[in-house]
Parts: C-alpha cells; structure tokens; sequence
C-alpha cells in the first residue's frame, strides 16, 4: 500500500528542512569569512554578540518547533489520537517541558557562547528544535 501524506506534512517537512538549511549556509558562511584572515595574521577570529541575527533565528526557529509541536500534539489528540510516549500522557508535563526547553535550550547555548564554544552554541537549538518538528510533521497526519 502507497503511503500517501497531507499537504500540511509535506509543506510542514519542507519548511522545517528549508530554514535547517538556510541557517546552515549562513552560519558557515560566518565561520568561514573570518577564519582564514586570522590564521595569516595569528589572531583568534573576531568574537560574536550572542544574540546575533543567526542566534535569534536559531532560537526562534526552536520556539517555532515547539509551539508547533504543542498545537498539532493537542490537534491530534483531541481527533482520537494516543499519546506513545509514556511520560507526556499527561498533558500539562507535556506543555511544561515542552514551554520549558526553550528557556533551557538558551541558556545552555548561552553558557557555551561564554565558553568561546561558538559552532555548539549554535548548535544546541537545532538539536532539541528537531525532535519537535518532525514530530509535529507526523501529527498532522491526524
């Protein structure tokens, strides 16, 4: 049997892919403009602002899957769907840590940005944005 998915999994899977890759090419594209001029010279590279535009975008792009996360969640829940992971069957423990890893998710990006661990500061958000967004993606089947 073909599997056939709706147009909002699909446009919802090919935003989350686009801004993913989008926000891969910019940031390399940061990485990559001071790092060569410094190595010639012997300076470290130039230091970033930690809410830069690719940090903003980064962490919005997290909230954004999350949120989506949370409304297609309770979408499909209340179309007759069941929760499968055991510890959000409970909905305000799913709302609660779902609302809660977008502040966590800064933090820790900002503690790494204070370390002068740029590449996994930027990192994090999308690390805990993915899970949530195609999670999001397939509960819109419902």
């Amino acid at each position: 049997m073909k599997a056939r998915y709706s147009r909002s999994t699909i446009f919802a899977v090919r935003l989350f892919l686009g801004l993913f890759v989008v926000m891969s090419v910019s940031t390399s594209s940061l990485w990559a403009a001071d790092a060569p001029k410094a190595l010639e010279r012997g300076v470290k590279p130039k230091e970033h602002q930690f809410w830069d535009k690719t940090n903003i975008a980064l962490q919005l792009l997290n909230a954004g899957a999350q949120a989506a996360d949370m409304y297609s969640t309770e979408r499909a829940l209340n179309r007759g769907a069941v929760e499968a992971n055991p510890l959000f069957k409970s909905r305000p423990v799913f709302f609660g840590t779902k609302a809660g890893l977008i502040p966590i998710s800064m933090l820790v990006s900002y503690r790494l940005h204070q370390k002068g661990r740029h590449k996994a500061e930027r990192l994090v958000p999308l690390i805990i944005a993915a899970p949530s967004g195609i999670g999001a993606s397939f509960n819109l089947r419902f």
